[in-house]
């Protein structure tokens, strides 16, 4: 059984609004009233108030009335019906619906629904949606329904600590509502009685019965016969753990009798199965088969887990009367309603639910964490860019100059290890390609004439030095590909084609992919540049080192590659 906690919004009128409106004003009153005393009362109240307000053209009135009417219809097994007239809701409160408790009240109702039907999955993100509005607008009425559904879906799913904490929460927050005293807690009685569930579950009896009794004791005082049924039910059942047979029997009896005084089949469902169960137990063939008969129907409208567990009893029923055939086509009949929509049908999905969610979680994070790592290596680059060349936006462009020549190799298929996951790496890592000249005095980097052999030494090594920062950074985070491709170009985008670079003197292929393609970049933005040494020169004399210096200063494929998209490089630099 599902124990759902009704609150109404407010449905404001004004001196203007004519009488029928706030006729249909009251029975929504009335019909949320009685939701939990007479179900089936409300649900004519409910539906007459909400087509009224249609007429009336109410949309959040309507809304409101359907919702009212769909919950209803759930807690008289009428699951079907339920659904619609939600959806209805739904429909109605889309756009319009100003109240969020509201809002949050017909998504929780929508997931009772989808659960029930043992749509788990769907169920769950209606749960997850309403539970995480209720938390952002601090909906206290509603985070309490909200837990308490999630709890329920959880207990029925075999996760019972989980269902307990959610039951605990909710607790707390309708006391933490009424500020401490527990006389006047909203929705005590369901509260008590879901507690009362889940310590059941986990085997801890002396609390269930405990919480058990005082649920009954409110739900007398308050009268909500709903919870009322749940709490005999309850009591009940674990009396029957107890081997207590005869004071279960009248909990149960008792149990049975509210439900079908108000029509409820959704709580009745509960109790007639673990009548029949035990009637079967105790070899009460008759009495098993009068419940299976009556309660069979009304479980296949309003409950897919105990129709199931229902059909699987029939099923046993019909093998003790020695109706074999019939035995054997009712177990495969439960068998298949157990893979539909069984307790085990509810667990994969809330467990499938979960593991999309951590996935989800961990992608946002991944996404967070890279972006912080992009953050971090762009403002590292900037500030080695801020001592070297102050008046220009040199990283930017030679990454820009890599993605671009990167792009015409692989489109042309010269250098078939290049793709675009490489590229992408490459990219990213070539800001940090200078990174070593946060060694290099700032004397030496901004010397406005030529640099004698020992300042010219003490600029070389930047190269070695980024390249062991980088490789430093690399072993920290176990070798992660982008760092060493970084730490390749630190170490490499000197050295030449032709062996006469530095710091090792590697020639052609010797030389890393990306410090190759790096090299290119380097060398043309360079000239493109105004330095402290030198003028910006013109893309003609730009054009023709790179060119001159195929097979020399750089490999001659990335050049070929050059030469084709030049127009697209020099467009990145004023004329």
């Amino acid at each position: 059984m599902r124990c759902d906690l009704p609150t109404p919004p407010d449905i404001a009128t004004s001196p203007a609004d004519a009488i029928p409106v706030r006729e249909t004003a009251n029975l929504l009153r009335e019909a949320e009233a009685l939701l939990r005393k007479d179900p089936a009362q409300a649900l004519e109240l409910a539906t007459t108030a909400a087509f009224a307000a249609q007429l009336e053209g109410d949309p959040e009135g309507a809304a409101y009335g359907f919702c009212l009417s769909g919950y209803a219809s759930l807690y008289l097994g009428d699951v079907g019906c339920g659904l619609e007239a939600l959806r209805q809701a739904r429909r109605l409160g889309r756009e319009l619906l100003r109240d969020a408790g509201l809002k949050i009240r017909i998504t929780n109702g929508l997931g009772i629904a989808l659960h029930q039907l043992g749509r788990y999955a769907e169920a769950d993100r209606a749960f997850d949606r309403a539970l995480a509005a209720a938390r952002r607008r601090g909906h206290r009425v509603e985070l309490v329904r909200c837990l308490t559904n999630v709890g329920t879906a959880k207990s029925e799913a075999g996760r019972h600590e989980e269902s307990l904490a959610c039951f605990t929460e909710a607790l707390e927050v309708s006391l933490a509502e009424a500020g401490g005293l527990a006389e006047k807690a909203a929705y005590l009685p369901v509260l008590l009685c879901n507690l009362g569930t889940a310590n059941q579950c986990l085997g801890r009896h002396a609390e269930a019965l405990a919480l058990f009794d005082r649920s009954a004791a409110a739900a007398r005082d308050r009268e909500d016969y709903l919870c009322l049924a749940k709490a005999h039910g309850g009591r009940g059942e674990t009396l029957l753990l107890l081997d207590r047979g005869e004071e279960a029997e009248d909990a149960l009896a008792e149990a049975l009798s509210i439900c079908l005084r108000l029509g409820a089949n959704l709580a009745g469902i509960h109790v007639a199965l673990i009548l029949a169960r035990r009637a079967l137990d105790s070899g009460e063939l008759d009495e098993a088969e009068a419940v299976i008969e009556e309660w069979l129907p009304r479980s296949a409208a309003g409950d897919s887990i105990r129709h199931a567990e229902m059909a699987r009893l029939q099923g046993r029923l019909l093998a003790l009367r020695g109706r074999w055939r019939e035995a054997y086509e009712a177990g495969e009949r439960a068998g298949e309603f157990e893979r539909k929509a069984g307790s085990g049908s509810a667990t994969n999905a809330s467990l499938d639910v979960e593991r999309g969610r951590y996935a989800r979680r961990t992608r946002r994070l991944a996404g967070r964490v890279a972006d912080w790592n992009e953050a971090v290596m762009m403002t590292l680059a900037a500030l080695i860019e801020a001592k070297d060349a102050p008046t220009g936006r040199h990283v930017d462009r030679a990454a820009e100059i890599v993605r671009r020549l990167g792009e015409r190799v692989i489109a042309d298929g010269t250098i078939p290890c290049l793709d675009g996951q490489l590229l992408a790496a490459i990219v990213r890592s070539t800001p940090l390609h200078d990174i070593g000249k946060i060694a290099v005095p700032d004397s030496i980097l901004g010397k406005p004439g030529p640099l004698d052999p020992e300042e010219r030494a003490a600029m070389q090594r930047h190269v070695a030095v980024g390249e062991q920062i980088l490789l430093d950074a690399a072993r920290r985070v176990r070798f992660e590909p982008r760092v060493k491709v970084a730490a390749e170009i630190a170490g490499c985008h000197h050295e030449r084609w032709d062996g006469r670079g530095y710091p090792a003197g590697l020639q052609g292929k010797e030389i890393p992919l990306a410090a190759r393609i790096v090299a290119v970049a380097d060398v043309y933005d360079a000239i493109r540049s105004e330095r402290p040494y030198k003028p910006a020169f013109s893309r003609e004399i730009a054009f023709a080192y790179i060119a001159d210096n195929a097979g020399l200063h750089f490999d001659p494929r990335i050049v070929a590659a050059f030469i084709a998209c030049e127009g697209e490089i020099a467009s990145l630099y004023a004329s």
